[in-house]
């Protein structure tokens, strides 16, 4: 079952070329002599006009990928994954982070309100509170990046 001019025709642009490389080396190994340095040259040629064939196909000689291409892409795709993967938890934690504060910054200004309206007449009492409010808020931001650090290091495990 040799491949014969119609049997290439009837194969995709690329394959074609392929196999019309393979049917010329045919071709030359049956007339050269050991010692004609022509024909080995247009076989090397040959040679390299496969490969680069080949390589754009990502086609070895079984019309498979190569095992190195396939190694490349494989570990070139998990690490685009890893980084799209990381851009995306860091967009996370950053929105939660503004939501998390807006709440805070909402729930700290409504229990001002309600103080100030509570004890209208003393104006250095508010002003304590206020302060006392905004070191309750302190806090619960340290506790709250606490909790992140020991999530992002269960997350690495």
């Amino acid at each position: 079952m040799g491949l014969t001019l119609k049997k290439i025709q009837m194969m995709s642009s690329t394959l074609k070329k392929i196999q019309m490389i393979k049917l010329k080396k045919q071709k030359i190994k049956c007339w050269m002599k050991p010692k004609l340095k022509k024909k080995r040259k247009k076989l090397k040629k040959l040679k390299k006009r496969e490969k680069k064939l080949r390589v754009g196909l990502m086609l070895n000689k079984n019309q498979m990928r190569p095992k190195k291409l396939k190694k490349k892409m494989r570990t070139k795709r998990k690490k685009k994954l890893k980084i799209k993967v990381n851009e995306q938890k860091k967009k996370l934690r950053m929105i939660s982070r503004m939501r998390m504060t807006k709440k805070l910054m909402n729930k700290l200004v409504m229990r001002l309100k309600r103080r100030l309206e509570e004890k209208t007449g003393d104006e250095f009492k508010s002003d304590e509170l206020l302060k006392e409010e905004e070191k309750k808020f302190e806090d619960t931001e340290e506790e709250e990046e606490e909790e992140e650090v020991e999530l992002q290091s269960w997350f690495q495990q």
